[in-house]
Parts: structure tokens; C-alpha cells; sequence
């Protein structure tokens, strides 16, 4: 009898690594060339620049744009507000001694040591250079599961697994990145202050959308203060020693010196969406590719800003990380018959955990135990 189980085991281990196999294999729809990707990045920084006031800078002031102005379109926008019924994506973490209330977030980056600390580590948005010059970092970050719920929504509707470097682009594409063929980075997740989150847009305001914005004389919208986090440090684009303290002057400054397609709306500009047209040979076809530019909310965290880490997705894992249901892939990996039902209660950012750490599989693997054990015992059954 049991090594009828045991034989049970194996084969369902057979299938579940077979299965992994099968769906790892499946193809990529067919992309356009790397030339023709870095023509529609381009060509999305050129459509957003238009939208800009400023569009240069010489004698290091910036420039008032001389040809005429085309003003970006609004989209229903993420708002953060401190929601304690959601402890997945809310929770009160301890910085230097107080609490503080924090929201996740996450950013696509390489693995520097201020992501990779272990889970619960306070670590700070800058650093002392060898001259004693603090050198600061303002993450662009996209708000709990956004991101995912982007990426399987628009491009990983089925059930495949997409490679790391397919899952690189969709997210370097959503966020209005370049999409580059190194494989050194991966998401970051950490709880950040709710009071030192910021949209990098005309209104800085996180807990509403967009008011109705004033404009300038060529038409161009004017950055309004309202809402506005107290405090804030922004950084400069191309400067990380520079930093501003009103919204005002960094949106000039970043509007004069960005090369990447910065709507300057709270919406990442999706790229992707200029290669639409099959017929196009300069920008490509992508038979994935959305109709609208519009991509995720993103915010920025204040520089140097203190925040608490929960872990990063290294790039070979980001395909595990990607699809819709991650639960899936937690059964297939540990091959346990009965995890199926327990994962899909798991909240949505442990189940991404646990897909791609080895440590949180062992972990879950026990609490699940420890669960089937009591719902065993609760209905009158023996484990």
C-alpha cells in the first residue's frame, strides 16, 4: 500500500515537471527586430516632447519650446491611500523607531544592494560618494501588483510561461524603458512611506486624479502644487548629487533634459503601441502590441527616502513571476496534490514569492501542512 503512494508521488512529480517542460517550451510571438524597437522608443520620446514646455537646455537654463505644442491625454489613474483591509499591499512598518505607514511598490532595476537586502531590511534611497558627495536615487515605481496585472491582461493572457528576456521587454515596454538583451535585472519590492510617494506628473497629488490642469500661452500644461506630498526631495535627471524641492522646477528641468518618452499624465507611455501596423518596416509589427500608449500609474519615492525591503524577482524567475496565475506553478513545482485549493487564498504577492524563492517554497510548503493538518482534524479526519 505504500508503495502504491509513493509510486502515486513520483508519477504526479513526472507529470508536474513534465508539464513545466511543455509550457517553458512554448514560442514567442514573433518581435520586431532590436533596430525597430529602438525606432519606436524614439519615436514615443518625440510624441511626448511635443507635449513639453521646456525642450532644452543651453547655457544651463532651460528652454522654452519654439515649435507648437500637442498636450498628451488623460487616463484613469491608480490612486495610493492608506487602506489597513488590504495588509497585501498596506501595512505599518518600524523606521528608526516609528511606525510608519507604508504601501508596496516595485521598480525594474538591476540587483544593487539596496533591493537585494534581506526581507524587513531599512535601507535608505542614497549614498556617500568617496568625495563625500551624498549621491541620492528616486525610483520610478508601479504600485503592488499593477505591473503583473499589466503584463497578463495585455501580453500573457494564456497559460505559457514567457522567457525571462520576453517578459524583460513586455516590462521595459510597458514601463516606457529601452528594451535592452542584457539579463542583470529583475523587480525590486519594497514598502515605502505613503508620505513620501509622489506621482512624477503635472499634479504630484497620489490619493486623487487628475484635476483640470492650467496651461501655458503655446498650450502645454503648467504642474499645479495642490496635493502635493510636504517635504518632498526630487531628483534631477541627468544629476544625482541635484536635487528640487518643488514639483515646479523638476518638472522643468526633467521636461528639458529626458530622453525617454515621460508623459508627464501619471501614465507610463507604453511604446509598444506604435508597432501595431503590419505593414511598417521602420517600426516593426508586434501582433501583441496594444492600441493604447496608455501603460501603468507610476510614482516616484522621494529621494532619500528610508524603506523597508521584501524581496527581489531575479531576471531568470521573471517568466514564473509574469503569468496570470502563479498558484499554477507553485503546484507544478512542488507537485503536491492537494496545494491547489490552499495556494489560491494565498494573497497574490506570497504566491509570486513562493514561485520564485526556493526558501519561501520550503516555508509554504510547511504552513500548508500545518493548515491541511487542522482542516483535517476540524472535519473529523485523521491526517
Amino acid at each position: 500500500m505504500e508503495s502504491r503512494r509513493t509510486g502515486g508521488a513520483d508519477a504526479l512529480v513526472r507529470l508536474s515537471g513534465l508539464t513545466i517542460a511543455l509550457l517553458l517550451a512554448a514560442p514567442a510571438a514573433a518581435q520586431p527586430t532590436p533596430a525597430q524597437n529602438a525606432a519606436a522608443f524614439a519615436a514615443s520620446a518625440a510624441i511626448t516632447k511635443q507635449s513639453y514646455h521646456w525642450d532644452s537646455i543651453s547655457g544651463g537654463v532651460p528652454q522654452v519650446a519654439t515649435t507648437p505644442r500637442t498636450t498628451l491625454p488623460g487616463t484613469t489613474l491608480t490612486t495610493i491611500t492608506w487602506n489597513p483591509a488590504e495588509p497585501s499591499f498596506y501595512q505599518v512598518k518600524t523606521i528608526a523607531s516609528v511606525d510608519v505607514q507604508c504601501t508596496l511598490v516595485a521598480t525594474f532595476s538591476r540587483p544593487f544592494a539596496t533591493w537585494t537586502a534581506p526581507p524587513g531590511t531599512v535601507t535608505t534611497l542614497s549614498r556617500t560618494g568617496t568625495d563625500s558627495t551624498i549621491h541620492y536615487v528616486m525610483p520610478f515605481v508601479t504600485a503592488g501588483d499593477s505591473l503583473r496585472d499589466y503584463l497578463s491582461s495585455t501580453y500573457f493572457t494564456g497559460s505559457s510561461v514567457p522567457s525571462p528576456l520576453e517578459t524583460q521587454h513586455r516590462i521595459q515596454q510597458a514601463l516606457g524603458l529601452p528594451t535592452t538583451e542584457d539579463s542583470d535585472r529583475g523587480l525590486a519590492f519594497f514598502w515605502a512611506p505613503i508620505a513620501n510617494i509622489a506621482r512624477p506628473a503635472y499634479s504630484a497629488d497620489i490619493a486623487s486624479q487628475f484635476p483640470t490642469l492650467p496651461t501655458y500661452s503655446d498650450g502645454s500644461y503648467r504642474a499645479v502644487t495642490t496635493g502635493a506630498p510636504a517635504g518632498f526631495t526630487y531628483l534631477d535627471y541627468s544629476d544625482d548629487t541635484k536635487t528640487y524641492s518643488t514639483l515646479t522646477d523638476y518638472v522643468e528641468w526633467n521636461q528639458a533634459q529626458t530622453t525617454y518618452p515621460w508623459s508627464a499624465m501619471g501614465y507610463t507611455y507604453n511604446w509598444n503601441s506604435l508597432q501595431t501596423s503590419s505593414t511598417s518596416t521602420t517600426l516593426g509589427y508586434d501582433p501583441l502590441a496594444p492600441s493604447s500608449p496608455f501603460g501603468l500609474s507610476e510614482f516616484i519615492v522621494s529621494a532619500g527616502s528610508k524603506l523597508v525591503n521584501e524581496g527581489f524577482v531575479p531576471n531568470a524567475q521573471l517568466g514564473i513571476w509574469a503569468v496570470p496565475e502563479p498558484s499554477a506553478w507553485v503546484i507544478a513545482i512542488l507537485g503536491l496534490t492537494g496545494l491547489g485549493a490552499a495556494v489560491r487564498s494565498w494573497p497574490r504577492r506570497q504566491r509570486a514569492v513562493a514561485a520564485v524563492d526556493p526558501n519561501a517554497r520550503k516555508e509554504a510548503r510547511k504552513s500548508l501542512d500545518r493548515r491541511q493538518a487542522v482542516d483535517t482534524t476540524s472535519n473529523g479526519r485523521k491526517r
